[in-house]
């Protein structure tokens, strides 16, 4: 097995240190580049491999090569040494830097054997940074979780409504010279079929959001507000319900105005949906400043509230804190992924029986673009 050597860099090392042309081709390399001699003593080492270990590339120079690896993937890079030794490449092997107890950074490396008049004298090593396809495969992994629970929520949701249709309909036909059960049925069967509404409505925003792309304009957030506040006149409730919004004309921002209408008009529909009904004073408040490099925009209403279950718990799939009401339990979930998709965040805050506060901020955007 190859072991481990404490000698410092040879003359014979030295052969291995690339030429200033060879050096300059070295450096426009993507990926990481460590040059290394028989005693695993790095002779050369490019600009990106100095930007991913966060060090000067020459400071990286007489280091062994085992200090670039945790001590966990010292036989791995043992068998890889040997590996290389016998096959003169080896390609795309899965692994982890870490440098100087620094962060651990998963990497694909290849080895190549570098020889001078046919004699070994050295390695090159080629590091791929995997950091932003990790990222993506979580992404990618968490979207697949997310769309096996929304078939089983789906089917799950659906079959009830539609297996308690069919068996009211069967009553209906029992019963048919008796119109007081036969109203009871038909009323049954209206809440049935509202509850697939309320589903399938919630699946076909959530299809929107995720096949929409984003689509940015300067908007007038004062002007936005107020047509979803008119939008909103004929909503169950809207009547029992003060909405004071505080804007000036000047708030504008660079974004989807369709994402964020639509974000908006969710967010007020639930402070009236879950407002206290048997209260004289309920009050929507919409406020919108500058916050940072951006604008933030809160809702903020005196109703039904939640507690910390229930606000850990607010922006999942499916969930419906208060189940008297009637709703899909996608309204925060399909909010929080458009505000996150034009760039933005979105948190809450609420206390039982006071009420529920939503915040938005949008970053400024300097370009309109399209994506």
């Amino acid at each position: 097995m190859y072991q481990i050597s404490s000698n410092t860099i040879t003359d014979k090392a030295k052969v291995l240190a690339p030429g200033k042309y060879v050096a300059s081709l070295l450096k426009g390399i993507a990926d990481m580049v460590l040059v290394f001699d028989q005693n695993c003593k790095v002779v050369y080492a490019n600009q990106k491999a100095g930007h991913l270990l966060e060090t000067a590339p020459e400071d990286l120079v007489g280091f062994d090569i085992y200090e670039f690896f945790p001590k966990k993937q010292f036989e791995f890079l043992q068998a890889l040494l040997q590996e290389t030794m016998e096959k003169e490449h080896v390609y795309n092997r899965s692994t982890l830097f870490q440098f100087e107890g620094g962060e651990k950074i998963p990497v694909s490396v290849s080895f190549s054997t570098l020889s001078v008049d046919d004699d070994l004298e050295g390695y090159m090593l080629v590091a791929k940074d995997n950091r932003h396809l990790m990222q993506a495969t979580d992404a990618l992994k968490q979207k697949n979780e997310q769309l096996a629970r929304l078939f089983y929520r789906m089917s799950h949701d659906l079959q009830g409504p539609l297996a308690s249709i069919q068996g009211l309909l069967e009553l209906t036909k029992m019963k048919v010279s008796d119109s007081q059960d036969i109203n009871t049925y038909l009323t049954h069967i209206r809440s049935s079929t509202d509850k697939l509404k309320y589903t399938l409505d919630g699946l076909t925003k959530l299809q929107y959001e995720e096949n929409e792309d984003t689509v940015n304009t300067k908007v007038s957030l004062r002007y936005l507000i107020e047509s979803v506040i008119d939008e909103l006149d004929n909503y169950p409730g809207r009547e029992e319900v003060l909405i004071h919004l505080t804007a000036n004309p000047e708030h504008t921002t660079t974004t989807d105005e369709h994402m964020l209408t639509n974000v908006l008009r969710g967010i007020i529909e639930n402070s009236i949906k879950f407002r206290k009904t048997n209260a004289n004073d309920t009050v929507i408040k919409v406020s919108v400043r500058p916050y940072k490099e951006g604008v933030k925009i809160k809702v903020k209403d005196n109703g039904l509230g939640m507690d910390r279950a229930m606000q850990k718990r607010a922006f999942d799939m499916f969930y419906r804190g208060h189940g008297h009401v009637k709703g899909s339990g996608l309204g925060l979930y399909i909010a929080k992924d458009a505000v996150e998709k034009i760039g933005g965040e979105i948190t809450l805050k609420s206390q039982p029986f006071l009420g529920t506060e939503v915040s938005i901020y949008l970053p400024h955007i300097t370009t309109e673009i399209s994506s």
